[in-house]
């Protein structure tokens, strides 16, 4: 039992120390590629700017392309969809489960970060056409799914009155994107506050309820 014991523990350990060394090299990795961007940035570039082997890297990620994927990954992580979406169910009114949905994404967009890293994947996608497909693939889509299946939930309801959901989706995403997204994009010295976030969130969600709203 003892050795089984020293064995769990570590594993543990390892598992541990695998997750911290990921989380450093995807740290390193996101400040590089925005300083240097993709092209300019190598995989020896990387294994250096997170103090570890380049071996190590190939052996977590196995390569920039993928890496580039993970940072993607943990910029969009902050939001979870299924718990968003759960959370904004329960316990609320369609309005307001609309409405917090539409803050989390509101704030997502108001990182500077988060506008850089897209900017980036557009400017670089060209040459590297898997960068923009990757920004949405393993950032947006997961949200734009959740938030569908929020809609057709409340459809479903008789809350709203909508024939394509996808498309409604992607309206209600866009007037969060069109103030705190593309206007950015353009004006790199432009911020947005926690106050602006959630106006343009409440404008969002009484806009789409006048459009989509159940009519009695």
């Amino acid at each position: 039992m003892h050795y089984y014991g020293n064995m769990i523990e570590k594993t543990q350990f390892s598992t541990l120390r695998s997750a911290d060394t990921n989380r450093k090299v995807i740290a390193a990795a996101r400040e590089a590629f925005l300083r240097d961007g993709f092209g300019g940035t190598s995989m020896d570039d990387l294994a250096s700017a997170a103090k570890v082997a380049r071996r190590t890297l190939y052996n977590q990620f196995g390569s920039k392309e993928n890496l580039f994927r993970a940072v993607v990954t943990d910029m969009w992580g902050r939001i979870d969809p299924a718990e968003l979406i759960e959370e904004a169910a329960a316990g609320k009114g369609p309005k307001e489960g609309l409405q917090a949905i539409g803050l989390a994404l509101a704030s997502h967009w108001a990182s500077p970060t988060v506008i850089a890293f897209l900017r980036l994947a557009i400017v670089e996608g060209e040459r590297f056409p898997e960068l923009p497909r990757s920004f949405y693939k393993y950032g947006k889509e997961p949200i734009v799914l959740a938030v569908q299946a929020y809609l057709e939930r409340m459809v479903q309801d008789h809350v709203l009155y909508i024939e394509d959901t996808l498309i409604a989706t992607q309206q209600f995403i866009g007037m969060l994107n069109e103030p705190l997204l593309w206007m950015r994009l353009i004006d790199t010295d432009s911020n947005v506050d926690a106050a602006r976030c959630a106006d343009i969130a409440n404008r969002a969600v009484r806009l789409f309820f006048a459009g989509y709203g159940a009519k009695t």
